[in-house]
């Protein structure tokens, strides 16, 4: 990851963090009732509605399990990024239950770096709007994100907040790489790419 991309993450995190992914969803309208109202002195003859088909509750993606999965996954590491950033006694090993490869590395390194300035974390992150997709390898998905740090900040040891450099975005759009482990079945976030303002 060059500077200026982790300035543009960092910078938006100060250095970095999760929550909750803020996806509406779409309520279908219903149609009115059509029960019938019998006449006087007629006998009502209703027949109860028969219980929709399980087939279309299902899903028509085939893929959605693993969408909402490698989403989740993206989703429990900003989590985990978020606790290591407000608690400067945190494990950062720990970061490996939720990311491998080039993103353990690299955030392992962006909080330590935070900690030797004497600069904790304050607030939290959110990432808003994911969506998943697949890639040509079946055990590794795409997702794109909006990262909110609008409530994120850093503080030094004095209990000043660390600068905002002068026009840095509040939210940063992000592509993640995710991958499942083949024996654990458990999806970890290995890459990420800076994508522009969101």
């Amino acid at each position: 990851m060059t500077k200026a991309m982790r300035m543009a993450g960092a910078t938006l995190a100060m250095g970095s963090v999760l929550l909750a992914s803020a996806c509406g969803s779409s309520d279908g309208g219903k149609a009115p009732s059509t029960t019938a109202t019998p006449s006087p002195g007629t006998k009502s003859s209703t027949t109860p509605p028969k219980p929709a088909s399980s087939s279309t509750t299902t899903s028509a993606d085939p893929l959605a399990k693993k969408k909402a999965a490698a989403t989740a996954a993206v989703v429990a590491f900003w989590k985990k990024v978020d606790v290591l950033e407000t608690n400067p006694k945190g494990d950062l090993t720990s970061l490996d239950l939720v990311a491998r490869g080039q993103q353990l590395a690299q955030w392992q390194y962006n909080i330590g770096a935070e900690r030797q300035r004497g600069e904790t974390g304050e607030g939290s992150f959110r990432v808003l709007h994911p969506v998943a997709s697949s890639t040509t390898d079946p055990a590794t998905y795409r997702v794109n994100a909006c990262l909110d740090g609008t409530n994120f900040h850093l503080v030094k040891k004095s209990g000043k907040p660390v600068s905002r450099p002068s026009g840095a975005p509040h939210r940063v759009e992000y592509r993640y790489g995710v991958t499942q482990d083949p024996k654990t079945f458990k999806w970890y976030v290995t890459t990420e790419k800076v994508l522009g303002k969101c």
